[in-house]
């Protein structure tokens, strides 16, 4: 499986809490045994001083422009790994 580093959001919530998400597209070619394609997945890391938190789901889509339009959402939006299942699945 490859994953692509999209981009990151910086956020604080207050004076001193402060955390980075970083967005991924995830990708994996599938062969059949008439046909190959890629399917694109999502993964999102959130970091803070003392930890890391990450989700993915794999095999959202085989299109790459709806799969590049959803993680520019989910940047745009902020959205964080405890979230990611409820907004792809409200999305989809």
């Amino acid at each position: 499986m490859k994953r692509s580093y999209i981009g990151k959001e910086t956020l604080e919530i207050q004076e001193k809490s402060r955390f980075e998400l970083k967005y991924y597209i995830l990708e994996e070619v599938v062969e059949t045994n008439s046909s190959k394609y890629v399917e694109y997945g999502v993964e999102i890391e959130k970091q803070d001083s003392s930890r890391i938190e990450k989700s993915q789901i794999k095999d959202i889509t085989t299109d790459q422009t709806r799969i590049d339009y959803i993680v520019k959402s989910l940047m745009r939006n902020s959205v964080t790994p405890i979230h990611l299942h409820d907004v792809i699945e409200d999305m989809l």
